[in-house]
């Protein structure tokens, strides 16, 4: 048993209590922190009963309802206090809360520390402040790095409770050598790593703490495509460790064609690249769809000024996927994930995207542009490249029926080319840029003319 923090104070100067002497069993309300009906006592477990302290077992002695997961309850079966399992219906928790609060000693017990992403914060939000009291202990960060006998200070938290936190994980490996997860019944270490192998520029190791504090608690330590393949036990922990090369060439905006390892013609020029990334209007945070992504060149660049969201690469054919995959490796762009299938049935799944790059999609385009228009953020924008007049006439009709806007911008680039010792300017194909989105979210700009006017004609309409 660990001893409470200042138990062996100089407590002489109490009556009848002297230094080194056990003081006695006290009344359920003589000594700090004794439970109140007023109040909720929230107290962290720790890893175990084991890390559990005097003072916070004598709270536990002195509650007249105990809630808590049925593992934190087995040990203090034959107290009198009402027990109140926690299971999926947190709300049935909370009510039976709300009808004791005030009448009777309410104490919960919290896995690890209550305000490490606990219980504890959810109570505070809930009931107040006022109303609670929490006692900390060991979280599952301090003991499995404990364990790893590794400096923790400046790793950075993932939390996969009840929720997809993919982008953030991502964000975390750009920004550090290891990251803590913490992971549940549907995000487990497994799905997490295999997730992961969709990002090529990601190299490195886990480690998964499997049942913290049991008596068969195991740590594994793994490749992230090992870890991909196995099953652990619950509950668990994962800690990430990234290997970086210190080779990687550094990319930039508007990388020539050479850059980039391609299919002979099939890369979005540098120019329209660089128009059609400045109208995508990318924040730092960007969940961002490169649909029909080619050799992955828009990706690449967009993951330079989205660097703490997360790039999704889509491309159907085989030789394609491999060249964005190296292309990824190569500039080490971390937060390009590469998801190799036929839209739009591989667009199902994905997080729902900030923005959406449109550079192919052939036949399948209106389906395509059907989904992307569903999923889209509600303050998003989707901007589309074609040299096809077909191509353009589906798109700008699937954002009239939705009553978006949508900017059109053509661009036709001449490029100088060696001649007879001289220069001359070779044309490009021209190519239409459109950006779109909820009408609601396009920038004011008081020099804007409606692209149709009352009568309902527009200059690019379905006649031409």
């Amino acid at each position: 048993m660990i001893r409470p923090e200042g138990d062996d104070m100089d407590r002489s100067s109490g009556p009848g209590i002297h230094k080194g002497v056990p003081d006695p069993q006290p009344d359920r309300d003589s000594f700090p922190g004794t439970p109140h009906p007023d109040r909720i006592t929230v107290i962290g477990m720790g890893m175990g009963q084991e890390d559990v302290s005097l003072r916070q077992l004598r709270i536990i002695e002195s509650a007249d309802v105990l809630i808590g997961a049925r593992r934190h309850l087995a040990p203090f079966e034959a107290l009198p206090a009402e027990k109140i399992p926690i299971g999926k219906d947190m709300d049935a928790v909370f009510s039976a809360v709300e009808n004791r609060i005030g009448k009777e000693r309410i104490v919960v017990l919290a896995s690890g520390d209550p305000l490490f992403y606990g219980i504890g914060a959810t109570l505070i939000r809930r009931f107040g402040p006022e109303r609670v009291q929490v006692f900390p202990n060991v979280s599952s960060l301090a003991a499995a790095f404990a364990r790893l006998n590794l400096p923790w200070q400046d790793v950075p938290v993932v939390h996969f409770h009840g929720r997809d936190a993919t982008t953030e994980l991502i964000a975390a490996i750009q920004s550090s050598e290891r990251v803590f997860v913490l992971t549940d019944l549907t995000h487990t270490p497994d799905r997490i790593a295999a997730c992961l192998m969709d990002f090529p520029a990601i190299e490195g190791r886990c480690c998964v703490l499997e049942r913290l504090g049991e008596p068969d608690e195991a740590i594994r330590w793994c490749t992230i495509a090992e870890a991909s393949a196995a099953s652990f036990r619950q509950p668990n922990v994962l800690v990430i460790e990234i290997q970086r090369k210190e080779t990687a060439e550094r990319p930039f905006l508007g990388m020539p064609e050479t850059a980039y390892l391609h299919e002979a013609g099939l890369i979005t020029k540098p120019e329209i690249r660089a128009v059609s990334i400045a109208q995508l209007a990318l924040l730092p945070h960007h969940v961002v769809w490169d649909l029909g992504a080619g050799s992955g060149s828009v990706s690449i660049e967009a993951a330079l000024l989205a660097h703490k969201g997360q790039i999704i690469a889509v491309e159907r054919h085989p030789e394609r996927v491999r060249h964005i995959r190296a292309n990824v490796r190569r500039y080490a762009m971390e937060n390009v994930r590469v998801v190799e299938g036929t839209m739009p049935e591989t667009l199902d799944g994905l997080p729902a995207p900030d923005r959406v790059f449109v550079g192919g999609g052939g036949k399948a385009l209106e389906a395509i542009l059907e989904v992307v228009c569903d999923r889209l953020a509600p303050d998003g924008v989707v901007v589309v490249n074609t040299v096809l007049l077909e191509s353009l006439h589906l798109s700008l009709k699937a954002f009239r029926k939705r009553n978006w806007f949508c900017d059109i911008i053509q661009i036709q680039a001449c490029v100088s080319k060696s001649t007879a010792g001289d220069l001359r300017l070779e044309a490009r194909n021209p190519v239409w840029i459109l950006r779109a989105g909820p009408a609601e979210t396009k920038p004011e700009n008081k020099d804007d003319v409606s692209p149709s006017d009352p009568n309902g004609y527009h200059p690019l309409s379905s006649d031409f």
